[in-house]
């Protein structure tokens, strides 16, 4: 067998990038001037507080570079037609470069890092996509010298597929799972009961969602609220109706309050998981096993790929997991370090694309790396 060449490690970004490279992947120009809408649409409100805006003349709001996967989603949605012009199933994209965030760590601050993205898109054979983005993560970071990297997964649709299979009713359902990403919010959501305080909000609640809507809409013309601030008036209205929605919920039975409870805060070994999922939804005489057996379809393709189980593990929490993940999700980090900031990880996004073009999801799933973390991390083993 041929010796592997001893690879220079001065340029810590590009030791990653030129790996990739000879994996197949595509690298991508990404600017640093950014649409400040695309960035908010996809990661959700609460990257405001993280963005830098830039000011600007112009109708359209900008901001320093995020992230890389947005935008090379983006590129490969606007020049899609040169790409598939090739005839290939899907496409292996790699970006590099600085991102920019305030972000804080305990007493570390942030504000920009280096940071290498790798993207798989239109590849339909998802599960073993999965598999291949996450094996290929791991290899990357044992290649800069990171043994045996700890690695978390989750799943965001297996997680909503467990609040519907439980009947959970639909406001209080959907409330629960825009909170999977946060465990206080979604412990406080699957706690709360109705206050049921006879107020405006449970009056409008009482009403046909037409009337209510007409109702909050007078309500707003009258104290010249409509259409003001930053929130339209259809927008303001919208969270008047859904405020009042929430006033007559049903409460949970607490033997389901327990059960979801249970499931958030499951963490165990990722081959032990399947059945721990089956044994807590067996006495409500419900399962998710089709979404299980993709599950353990996925295992077995990371194990096909070479990949440690032993050093996998199921948690609902993990440290990356951005707003616009929708299914499979994964973590890298190493025990020796205490960093709340991982040394990468990744997840799949099919329904970005879609909010990004406005047609159909195409299946896509990526990771980030920080090599300034990871050699750091290395160093010290």
């Amino acid at each position: 067998m041929t010796p592997r060449p001893e690879r220079d490690k001065a340029d810590k970004t590009k030791f990653f990038t030129d790996l990739l490279r000879e994996r197949g992947f595509t690298p991508l120009e990404i600017p640093v001037i950014q649409s400040a809408d695309l960035i908010l649409d996809a990661a959700g409100e609460k990257a405001r507080k993280e963005m830098f805006f830039i000011d600007s003349q112009s109708e359209t709001q900008s901001a320093l570079r995020y992230d890389l996967t947005l935008p090379i989603c983006m590129k490969y949605l606007n020049e899609r037609a040169v790409f598939d012009a090739s005839g290939a199933e899907g496409h292996q994209f790699l970006a590099s470069g600085t991102v920019f965030r305030r972000r804080v760590y305990g007493d570390l601050r942030e504000s920009e890092f280096e940071q290498v993205s790798f993207e798989y898109i239109g590849y339909h054979a998802r599960t073993q996509t999965d598999a291949n983005c996450m094996a290929t993560a791991i290899e990357l970071v044992k290649e800069a010298g990171v043994k045996d990297p700890e690695v978390q997964i989750a799943d965001i649709a297996l997680s909503g597929a467990v609040i519907d299979a439980l009947g959970i009713p639909p406001i209080k359902a959907g409330r629960l799972k825009s909170a999977l990403r946060h465990r206080e919010k979604f412990m406080r959501i699957l706690r709360a009961a109705p206050k049921k305080n006879n107020g405006v909000l449970a009056g409008i609640g009482a009403l046909s969602s037409e009337a209510a809507g007409a109702l909050v809409s007078d309500i707003l013309k009258l104290t010249a609220l409509g259409g003001g601030g930053a929130r339209t008036e259809e927008e303001i209205t919208a969270r008047f109706l859904k405020k009042a929605e929430e006033e007559n919920e049903t409460p949970l039975h607490s033997e389901y309050i327990a059960a979801l409870a249970s499931f958030y805060d499951l963490t165990a070994p990722a081959e032990t998981v399947t059945e721990k999922i089956r044994a807590l939804l067996r006495p409500f005489t419900v399962s998710v096993d089709d979404f299980l057996q993709y599950y353990e379809r996925r295992l077995n393709y990371l194990r096909a790929s070479g990949v440690d189980l032993a050093n996998v593990t199921y948690g609902s929490l993990i440290k990356r997991k951005p707003e616009y993940y929708s299914g499979f999700m994964f973590s890298l980090d190493h025990p020796s370090r205490k960093s709340e900031s991982a040394l990468g990880g990744g997840g799949r996004y099919d329904l970005l694309t879609h909010r990004l073009s406005g047609g159909g999801a195409l299946p896509s799933i990526g990771c980030e790396l920080r090599p300034a973390e990871i050699f750091a991390c290395a160093q010290h083993l």
